[in-house]
Formats: C-alpha cells, structure tokens, sequence
C-alpha cells in the first residue's frame, strides 16, 4: 500500500475539522459562530418537506409555509406568512430602501382575500395608447395598465371595450387628454361582442370630454364594462 493511500485513510478516520461547541438542532440552519472553522446552531428550522409543504420556523406559531404547485411546469410555488392564533399579521414587502417590489407575475391574477388596507401611496400603471382616428369596435388600445390617457383626432366613438382576459374582472379609469370629445357607446344589444360591451348606466352613450376622466370596472356575472 502506497505512502498516498496510507494519507487518505488517515484522513478519513479522523473525520472533518469543522466543529461545533454543542450539539445541533434537527432540521437547524446551521451558522458560522465567527471562528475559523465553527459553526453554531440557530432557531431557525426547516422542517423536512412532506409531500405538498415546506414549513420554515422559529419554533413558535409564526412560519413561512412554501407550497410547490405541481400543477404547472414552471416550479412556481404559494408562500403563506402565519403568525398563527387569531391576532393581525403584519406583512412587509420590501426593504428600507426606495427599491421597488414586485407582486404578483406579469398576466397572471394576484388576489387579495379579505381587507386590503393601504398605508402609504398606491401607484396604478399609466398608459397612452395612440391616437383614436376611427371609432373602435373590440378596442384594445387600453389592455395594458390601468389609468389610460387617452385622445382622438375629432370625436370619436369606443363602441366595445375587449373583455379582461382574466376571470378576476378589471378596472380602468380614462383620462382624455386630448381636445375632442371620446364618446362610449352605451350597449345597443348589436355591436360587436356582447362580453366587450359598455353599460354607463345613463341609458344613453357617455361622452367624455376634453381633461374629463371616468371610471370602468369589468362586471363578470352580466359580462359587461359599467361605467361607474
């Protein structure tokens, strides 16, 4: 037997070098304590996965439960944050810093179950989309974002908005910032798509005009925008 297999064996009996001062938690994210090669133990603890959840905790009610859909092929997964009992949880997005944080996932449905309460400013999405020439039948110029700016060459008339892709519904609020009148076809029974129409509540079309602004939000069980 060679001097570097005799080496190796030594090395194996005696183990690794990294140690620690007491003994370590099951399931514990283990920490450097500092020194060169110390490790310590934390109260931090992932619990082993079963076959839908993987449960992070500190030992007490509050956990961090991370739930892989495998229903879809991308690995997303559902993050639920419970501080347990029947107290508030306090959820913060974010970081002390102006950096900004990302909800939800671009064409998908962010739902938010009970009271949805704003403490600071709440910045919707601003699109402009080019100028109406014609009037518009199944529009489109306004399914990106939610505060539209809109404008036309002369006055023209939105007959049909198209219909949200989601289940969810939507909300947009129209601002016209051009100098003519933008006219929205109140629903005649005839045009276009009947999911794409437009209910304003007055009986009769809505006209918007110059700097004025209106609100609309998708009615899914009459499958009808209504102007608020």
């Amino acid at each position: 037997m060679g001097s570097n297999t005799l080496a190796y064996l030594s090395e194996v009996g005696t183990g690794g070098d990294v140690t620690a001062a007491s003994n370590i938690t099951d399931n514990a994210v283990v920490r450097g304590d500092g020194g060169a090669k110390g490790v310590q133990n934390s109260g931090v603890v992932i619990d082993d996965p079963s076959s839908s959840t993987i449960r992070i905790h500190t030992g007490a009610a509050a956990h961090i439960l991370l739930t892989p859909d495998t229903s879809l092929s991308s690995g997303t997964f559902d993050t639920t944050v419970d501080a347990g009992g029947t107290g508030s949880t306090t959820l913060n997005l974010g970081t002390v810093a102006a950096n900004a944080t990302n909800v939800g996932r671009s064409g998908k449905t962010t739902t938010v179950n009970g009271l949805a309460s704003l403490a600071g400013q709440a910045r919707l999405a601003i699109n402009t989309p080019s100028q109406i020439t014609s009037n518009q039948t199944g529009y489109t110029g306004f399914n990106t974002g939610i505060v539209q700016r809109a404008s036309t060459d002369a006055s023209r008339t939105i007959n049909t908005i198209l219909a949200p892709a989601t289940a969810a519904g939507g909300y947009l609020r129209v601002i016209n910032i051009g100098s003519f009148d933008l006219v929205l076809l109140n629903d005649d029974g005839a045009t276009g798509t009947a999911a794409d129409r437009i209910i304003t509540g007055l009986g009769t079309n809505y006209t918007l005009g110059p700097a004025q602004a209106c609100e609309l939000i998708y009615d899914t069980t009459s499958s009808r925008w209504r102007v608020l």
